[in-house]
């Protein structure tokens, strides 16, 4: 799911780049590289794939950031520093500058005059991590507003994220405070009410994840969020200082996307990847990356127990027709929170597809595992088969260089399925006695699933659903109506 939003997917296959340290002679190289790498996936109309006018948009530095720890960072380790920067100023039409933090973009108006309120009270109004409460249900039951009043709302304040051009983490509003993540990874705290500038955290990689605070032991708060390089952080809500930092999986593709969950001293992360990106190079050996759930110790950080949900360690099975090697059983990332029920001791998290055959059981599916010590209990699947990766959607540009070679499809799955992720958390709702989870899936359909045992209680279409269609993102409930 992440890899839709990605703007930036400079999708480069093999830069065999000269390099040049002086702007023009970065530009000119950058220019031949595109036309014999890049063309076929950006100067067309490859689904997911940013076209040439919409990378314009970015900044170098934003470009040459995602080569180095974002999106294309596996693409971007294979080059020099001078070769990645010569490809993102010919992408942008300008320099790279010298990569400085974007904190030095600040201006000092940014920054609050007067210290913000010490205390901090959770169960006052707020909006804290992806789903407010532990069920996922995204309702606020205090809106402090009327919906006859919605109309009449006005711009207050607006804050420009410097050297970013999209956003994509959810912001969370606790006692007076707006905490944010940036594709920069800058964590930002902003005043809600005027917009200044608190503080700013500077994570090592982009921050897509939504965050979560709660009271730390011995006093104080904390803000829990994870990063593209697949690390969870917590901080210091008041100051922004770091407290610990856990890497949750040595993957290289692996990144955390969704919000990490906490519950009663123990916090919950999720582990999703762009793997399946990568394997858009036909020589890429797809692919060994497995979506897992990490339990960490709130205070510490330490690993209390992992658990991947394909429970199957990939092994080789093919060579494609790069004679690259293939491995499977992979994927079902777990790209969104999960949803935690305490009084069954189980949580619930929402997988995507498999990248490589033999497709997952695990894949497209709905996974309980036991909080105290991850084991699984039940998976639901609700589309069998379905292993996709970018490479099946490389080739069919007409009139490209190199895009009816059929060599670009070599890391897709021979049994090439729908690409039907779950991109939203699960819901947890009670209604007239029972309880229900509630899933939406890229298929279009929404499903009421019993959580004792994961049996499908009814399922309803609500759209066609596609590549980039369907329910992906944000559904919520006031527990009698699913909002869609």
């Amino acid at each position: 799911m992440e890899r839709h939003l990605l703007v930036l997917l400079v999708i480069i296959i093999s830069l065999g780049l000269a390099g040049d340290a002086s702007a023009q002679a970065g530009l000119a190289d950058g220019a031949e590289v595109y036309a014999a790498n890049c063309a076929m996936c950006h100067d067309g109309t490859r689904p997911r794939m940013p076209t040439r006018d919409a990378l314009r948009e970015r900044s170098a530095q934003q470009i040459q950031t995602t080569l180095v720890s974002g999106a294309m960072r596996q693409f971007g380790a294979s080059l020099t520093a001078t070769e990645r920067r010569a490809v993102a100023e010919f992408l942008a039409g300008e320099s790279a500058g010298t990569l400085d933090s974007a904190v030095t973009a600040l201006p000092d108006s940014a920054y609050c005059t007067s210290e913000p309120a010490a205390g901090i009270d959770l169960s006052a109004p707020s909006w804290n991590g992806w789903g407010v409460d532990l069920e996922n249900r995204r309702f606020q039951p205090t809106p402090g507003l009327t919906a006859d009043e919605v109309p009449r709302l006005r711009l207050r304040w607006a804050f420009a994220f410097p050297n970013v051009t999209d956003a994509g983490s959810q912001a969370t509003i606790v006692a007076g405070r707006a905490l944010l993540g940036t594709r920069s990874g800058l964590v930002y705290s902003l005043d809600a009410a005027t917009g200044c500038v608190q503080w700013v955290h500077e994570a090592p990689a982009a921050v897509r994840s939504a965050i979560s605070v709660g009271p730390a032991p011995g006093g104080g708060f904390t803000a829990y969020f994870g990063d593209a390089l697949a690390t969870a952080h917590a901080v210091d809500v008041m100051t922004g200082a770091l407290r610990w930092s856990t890497s949750v999986e040595e993957h290289p593709a692996s990144l955390i996307t969704g919000a990490p969950t906490l519950h009663e001293g123990r916090l919950y992360v999720p582990v999703s990847s762009l793997e399946e990106v990568s394997a858009a190079d036909p020589r890429y050996e797809c692919c060994t990356f497995r979506g897992s759930v990490v339990a960490l110790d709130a205070t510490t950080g330490e690993r209390l127990w992992k658990t991947y949900v394909v429970q199957d360690e990939p092994q080789p099975t093919r060579l494609n027709a790069a004679g690259a090697q293939n491995h499977g059983p992979s994927g079902a990332g777990i790209w969104s929170a999960p949803t935690l029920d305490p009084a069954r001791n189980l949580l619930y998290v929402a997988t995507g597809d498999a990248y490589s055959d033999p497709a997952a059981v695990e894949s497209d599916a709905i996974v309980a595992l036991t909080m105290d010590t991850g084991e699984i209990q039940w998976v639901r699947q609700t589309t069998p088969g379905d292993a996709f990766t970018i490479a099946c959607v490389g080739a069919g540009l007409f009139g490209l260089p190199g895009s009816d070679n059929p060599i670009m499809r070599a890391n897709c799955p021979e049994s090439e399925g729908p690409d039907f992720d779950y991109g939203s958390s699960p819901i947890l709702i009670t209604r007239n006695g029972d309880d229900l989870l509630l899933s939406g899936q890229k298929s279009g359909v929404m499903y009421g699933i019993r959580p004792e045992d994961g049996e499908i209680m009814w399922e309803t279409r609500v759209s066609d659903g596609g590549l980039i269609g369907g329910i992906e993102w944000g559904f919520a409930t006031d527990g009698n109506d699913v909002f869609v």
